[in-house]
């Protein structure tokens, strides 16, 4: 498969791509929307508040400066790797429509959120309600610890670089 390349400008951008192929985007400046589709993205923010959507495949999302919003829009068996950047960043695990990346139990997929920082305003979008959401704390693992996600026993997360998320004050429900 091969690779697509797109790059914006310093002012607000709209890219939504449709093609077939890998995709490799940056926004540079701006408030920028920009959308992967089917392929191994690689979506860059940079500066400004910006909505990053991977899509299908594994994807790589990253914000950079500003609040923005990441969304690797997983099934069962994708990883989607999230970085925020500097801000108050939206990780999105779910919408209205459903949870992603569930896999009926099997927990073949999941996005990795590398740089959470709750100091920061980071959070968690997740579908359902607290209920149907269990946490498991691994304080030892890496530099400070793995927390991974899972919604009704399926896991569909992992939070790097932390022991501590708290579903009540970390997450959003929708």
């Amino acid at each position: 498969m091969t690779t697509e390349y797109y790059t914006g400008t310093s002012g607000d951008d709209y890219f939504n791509y449709t093609g077939p192929n890998n995709l490799y985007a940056q926004g540079l400046g701006g408030n920028d929307f920009i959308w992967g589709n089917n392929g191994r993205d690689i979506i860059y923010g940079n500066e400004g508040n910006d909505t990053l959507k991977g899509y299908l495949g594994d994807d790589l999302l990253y914000g950079g400066a500003g609040d923005d919003i990441l969304n690797g829009f997983g099934s069962g068996v994708e990883y989607d790797d999230l970085y925020g950047g500097e801000g108050a960043d939206t990780f999105v695990l779910g919408d209205a429509s459903g949870a992603f990346y569930k896999g009926a139990g099997n927990s073949l997929g999941y996005a990795a959120i590398w740089d959470f920082d709750w100091t920061q305003g980071d959070k968690i979008q997740v579908f359902g309600s607290a209920n149907d959401y269990t946490l498991k704390s691994y304080p030892n693992i890496g530099d400070s610890g793995v927390v991974d996600i899972y919604y009704k026993g399926d896991r569909i997360g992992l939070v790097n670089n932390t022991a501590n998320v708290i579903i009540s004050q970390d997450f959003i429900f929708v």
